[in-house]
Order: structure tokens, then sequence, then C-alpha cells
């Protein structure tokens, strides 16, 4: 009996493994467009906003002026916009390999 147990949650394991998606680690960020492509046919709205900041980091990454630091000031922001949604996306599918996913709040 407790080697069937075992078994079955190791096979769990497996078959949930490749849909949860750790956070990048710390100081490190990873690719929001490779997190929401994994993603989007379970969060497709949290993909969407990864997308779409990423869209964003990459048009303020091309100006051709520094606007008194505010576009430095405005990566960075966005930067955490896309560290936390990441997270964001990190927790639910943990919650959701554990059985516990639940309705938005507000």
């Amino acid at each position: 009996m407790k080697s069937k147990v075992i078994a079955g949650i190791a096979s769990a394991m497996l078959i949930l493994a490749p849909t949860v998606l750790p956070a990048a680690p710390a100081g490190q960020q990873s690719d929001p467009n490779t997190v929401a492509q994994q993603n989007m046919s379970v969060q497709p709205a949290m993909s969407q906003a990864l997308q779409h900041l990423a869209e964003a980091k990459k048009s303020l990454e091309g100006g051709n002026s520094e606007h008194g630091g505010h576009r430095a000031k405005a990566i960075e922001h966005v930067n955490q916009a896309i560290a936390e949604t990441e997270q964001a996306v990190a927790y639910y599918n943990q919650q959701k390999a554990a059985g516990k996913t639940g309705t938005k709040t507000k």
C-alpha cells in the first residue's frame, strides 16, 4: 500500500512538473515571452501581461534619450513588474499543482 502511494505521488509530480515554472533565481530575470508562451493555455491574461511588459521594455530600451533619468527608472519599474508577474504565475502553478487554486479577490 505504501509503495502504491509513493508511486502515485511520483507519477503526479512527473506529470505536473512541466507545468510548474519557478520564478527566476534572485537577481536574474527570465525571458518573459518564454514564460508567457509556456503558460498561455493555463493563464492567458497573465501571459498577455508578460508579453505587453516585454514589449514596453523593448520600446523603452530603444529610446535615444535618457529623459532626465526617467527612462531608466521606467525600465527598472517594468523589470520589477515582469518579476512580480512571473512570481504570480509560478505561485498560481504551485497552488494548482497542490489543488488549491481559488477565485480572484478584489
